[in-house]
């Protein structure tokens, strides 16, 4: 540390939001190698080139510059597999309603029926959950209610069980 209380932070950064990737780090100047960090369980930004993060920041520098250093990274949590699946077939079946495919899984409001020159309309859905955020097609909405359950506030703990350690959730490919 120097005299202005300027120095080494530590190895570890923590971030108030979850962290999907981290685009780029420059400290000094100097682009860091991705390999030289990771986070972890999502909010940890940690060295792991033998290095700690600056404690200080010159403000009066533009970024890239001796005495600055900044984090580019994107914000969010990684879109699990059945979410990924869910918004493919959403996707698949809006681009079927928009060319009018007869194979789209949609719910349709109103259908008509012409037998022997008459007419009859009548509504086949309701879509009564459709406020809900529902599509009527059972293996998206099965997804999104299992992902966005309300949280109802307890929880069950046994004295033998101990909450897993840190875990590393984002890497450089």
């Amino acid at each position: 540390m120097d005299s202005c209380g300027c120095g080494a932070w530590g190895a570890t950064l923590r971030f108030e939001m979850p962290v999907a990737s981290v685009d780029e780090i420059q400290v000094d100047g100097r682009v860091l190698p991705a390999d030289a960090y990771r986070v972890d369980n999502g909010t940890l930004l940690v060295r792991q080139d033998g290095s700690q993060w600056p404690y200080c920041q010159d403000m009066s520098k533009p970024l890239g510059q001796a005495g600055t250093w900044g984090v580019t990274f994107r914000v969010g949590k990684p879109v699990p597999a059945g979410g990924r699946i869910a918004a493919g077939i959403l996707a698949e079946e809006l681009a079927k309603a928009a060319c009018g495919s007869n194979k789209c899984r949609l719910p349709r409001r109103v259908q008509s029926i012409n037998r022997q020159g008459a007419t009859m309309a009548m509504m086949l859905d309701t879509f009564d959950d459709l406020d809900k955020g529902k599509t009527g097609i059972w293996l998206i909405d099965s997804w999104v209610a299992s992902v966005t359950k309300p949280d109802i506030g307890f929880s069950i703990a046994s004295p033998g069980h101990r909450p897993p350690g840190r875990q590393t959730t984002w890497r450089a490919p």
